[in-house]
């Protein structure tokens, strides 16, 4: 199994470390992987137009210098081994950007970035830097809480079943939510979600047939979700059909099995319109308490 043995981690403030390193000790698992932290650093002073050129070269290398020696202490002092991990700092004066040359630098098959969420529960984007970078990252975006994982973790991947314009993305997304549980050593479940049906069907059937009818949809979901799953080379999961709006459901859902990590699509189409975050992502990461990768 093909893992992710390339992984950047982008860690601003200190006080991230801790929790920041549990999850990528989690994530590095018993495999050997290459484990990049870095944080993007940024002095418009050292950039000013001047005849002084030493000055402004000496002071952009001061902050990397003590930028990278913070970096460095703030994983020290976490005392959480990580093997194979590297640390750096890097100079850019937008942050989405600087993380997207350095997981290009470094091969990035997953980056892991913290998201604030003091003023709202949810992993609402607050800032540009967080809509660039999802936007732009060629790679699947792990969104994490400010808390720890505990316990066996568990991973749930959100496939779209009935729209074979998502065939590509729904390959994506559970390569990526399959390597994340078999690295974190978590369950993986996997969900599709239909419409509501009785919306429609409460004027024209009865009770029993519109009974027969959900069953029935799930019946299919579930043979769906499993030769798609066959096919994609995952036996191990536990799959669910759920009929409601999907924000709600999912929220619902995460609830019930206290999931950890939610794997989704952001876009499934090229040009202007896939360059925008899908409208129902957008308001899963405002509605989801849990961590989310988001998988381009």
């Amino acid at each position: 199994m093909a893992d992710f043995q390339n992984i950047l981690a982008v860690m601003q403030d200190n006080a991230e470390a801790p929790r920041l390193l549990n999850k990528l000790h989690r994530l590095a698992g018993a495999q050997n992987c290459d484990i990049s932290v870095i944080r993007v650093v940024y002095e418009g002073l050292a950039d000013l137009k001047s005849k002084h050129v030493d000055v402004t070269r000496d002071l952009k290398e001061l902050i990397l210098t003590t930028s990278q020696k913070e970096l460095r202490d703030a994983i020290e002092a976490a005392d959480i081994k990580v093997d194979g991990l590297t640390s750096a700092a890097m100079w850019n004066a937008k942050l989405w950007e600087g993380i997207l040359h350095a997981a290009e630098s470094t091969a990035a098959e997953l980056i892991v970035k913290t998201v604030d969420t003091t003023h709202s529960p949810g992993l609402a984007l607050r800032t540009p830097d967080d809509w660039n970078l999802l936007r732009h990252a060629k790679t699947p975006v792990l969104l994490t809480q400010p808390r720890a994982w505990m316990g066996a973790p568990t991973v749930v991947a959100a496939i779209d079943v009935y729209d074979p314009d998502h065939e590509a993305l729904n390959a994506r997304i559970l390569s990526a939510a399959q390597h994340l549980a078999h690295q974190m050593n978590a369950e993986l479940h996997l969900v599709s979600i239909f419409p509501v049906l009785s919306k429609w069907l409460d004027e024209v059937t009865n009770i029993q047939s519109y009974v027969k009818l959900r069953n029935d949809v799930k019946e299919e979901i579930f043979l769906e979700l499993d030769n798609f799953a066959n096919t994609e080379g995952v036996r191990d999961y536990k799959p669910h059909a759920v009929e409601g709006d999907p924000v709600d459901a999912m929220r619902n859902l995460v609830g019930l099995l206290q999931a950890d990590v939610v794997v989704l699509g952001t876009k499934a189409r090229t040009g202007i319109a896939g360059a925008l975050l899908g409208n129902t992502a957008e308001k899963l990461l405002h509605a989801l308490t849990c961590d989310v990768v988001t998988v381009p």
